[in-house]
């Protein structure tokens, strides 16, 4: 156990095994239950990958048989349980473990496992190959803080808040974050009630666009006129809901939409998970009624610079695609006159600043 119990080990380590009585491989443990402080999965997946590695070495082979004392081809768990307090795996920090392990031919699986994490709870299944080096998640959320999990399982930060739940399902090959990534394939989808996208849902945010701080619209400052959007809060929504479908490291089929007072958004496109780059556009429809709340000074402004920002013609044959995107904005009316519509394209690393390039009125 000395291995074990530096990776795993807190205050208290209780072990039960039933196990199959003989010498001879294949080891078989029918039964056991582990009951520990900390279960860090990521040191013991290590430790399984150095035992793998070693066995397959050439310098582990004398006249052809294998010398190393474990072969984990040899090993067969039938159900292992673990109860522990804590959690650790890659980013993800979590409390009250319940789970069911099994493994054979070094194809580990962990079914049924649960925990509470960001707080919300987890549950789901799990497997990885010792040979292939191939993980498989299917994981189901209730009640996660958005940031926190999108943070700890996809690095993107900053980008969704709220209480989120969902279903995702997800595999890749690798033993480091950056190969999972390239090799990431799956879907999911889920529900924020209440939520908040500060920067693709904020007007804000997305009038920051390369295209506008660069043109000089009509000698006034994009900024003096952000902080009078500011206050609104067009980046809160009363649900924002979406799906995502993942092939080869690239989330090729995303689709947000959210719903909000004074604004509602679609957002499509793709987003890279080993470099943080998107090309994606967001689209808006955005009250007319805003104006109305800023005072004399803030709506003079705020339709100054609405007035000179670039549209585009939707009647041209030429923009067909995007009266086919605009027409997936939650509640759109495209004959109500007391909206604006609106595309923002998205390019760059979204982890970082100015990838959005442009913003444009569709007339």
């Amino acid at each position: 156990l000395a291995s074990v119990r530096g990776g795993i080990l807190a205050n208290k380590f209780v072990l039960d095994v039933n196990a199959k009585n003989t010498l001879k491989p294949p080891f078989v443990i029918n039964s056991a239950k582990l009951d520990i402080g900390n279960f860090d999965v990521d040191y013991i997946l290590e430790e399984l990958n150095k035992i793998e590695v070693n066995a397959s070495s050439r310098d582990s082979f004398v006249d052809g048989k294998n010398t190393n004392l474990v072969d984990l081809n040899q090993i067969i768990i039938n159900n292992l349980e673990v109860i522990a307090n804590s959690i650790s795996m890659r980013n993800i920090n979590a409390s009250d473990l319940i789970a069911n392990i099994s493994m054979k031919n070094g194809n580990m699986k962990v079914d049924k496992f649960k925990f509470n994490l960001a707080k919300g709870t987890m549950d789901g299944s799990c497997g990885y190959n010792l040979h292939s080096k191939k993980s498989e998640f299917d994981l189901n959320v209730a009640d996660v803080d958005a940031d926190s999990l999108l943070s700890s399982i996809l690095d993107v930060k900053g980008q969704l808040y709220g209480d989120l739940g969902g279903q995702l399902s997800l595999s890749c090959i690798g033993t480091s974050q950056l190969d999972c990534f390239k090799t990431l394939n799956g879907h999911g989808a889920f529900l924020i009630k209440n939520g908040r996208m500060p920067k693709l849902g904020s007007l804000e945010y997305l009038l920051k666009a390369s295209n506008l701080i660069k043109s000089g619209i009509t000698g006034l400052s994009v900024n003096s006129i952000i902080d009078f959007v500011t206050p609104l809060k067009t980046g809160n929504f009363e649900s924002i809901k979406g799906s995502i479908g993942i092939h080869d490291g690239v989330a090729d089929r995303i689709q947000i939409l959210s719903s909000g007072k004074d604004l509602n958004i679609y957002v499509t496109g793709n987003y890279n998970f080993s470099n943080y780059m998107a090309d994606m556009y967001v689209f808006g429809r955005l009250s007319k009624k805003i104006s109305n709340v800023l005072g004399p000074i803030g709506n003079v402004s705020l339709n100054t610079l609405f007035s000179a920002i670039p549209g585009v013609d939707l009647s041209d044959p030429e923009n067909a695609p995007l009266v086919s995107d605009l027409n997936k904005i939650p509640m759109l009316e495209l004959s109500n006159k007391a909206y604006r519509f609106f595309a923002a394209e998205i390019s760059g690393n979204i982890n970082g600043e100015d990838y959005v390039k442009s913003f444009k009125w569709l007339e």
